[in-house]
């Protein structure tokens, strides 16, 4: 008997969303946070679908202290960690 192996790739995805306003926080994340659940969901069965593997998505929502003025920067703020497994 021949067994064989197939490996899984899953991507575990943390991200944050960035928003300048206790507002716009309160916005994103909805009543009982089920805003940000459904942005959660929609987003990974888009993932799930563009990358034919499986995808874990966590989103947090994070208020940033820049200035209004000030452009965010992507270096310090948003993407937490990609991991491929």
């Amino acid at each position: 008997s021949t067994s064989s192996s197939t490996t899984t790739t899953v991507w575990f995805i943390h991200q944050d969303l960035v928003v300048r306003t206790k507002s716009h926080q309160r916005l994103v994340l909805g009543s009982g946070r089920r805003t940000l659940q459904r942005i959660q969901d929609t987003a990974q069965r888009d993932l799930q679908t563009m990358l034919k593997q499986p995808v874990v998505l966590r989103l947090h929502v994070k208020l940033t202290k820049a200035q209004h003025n000030q452009p965010l920067d992507p270096n310090e703020e948003g993407l937490v960690a990609i991991r491929r497994w």
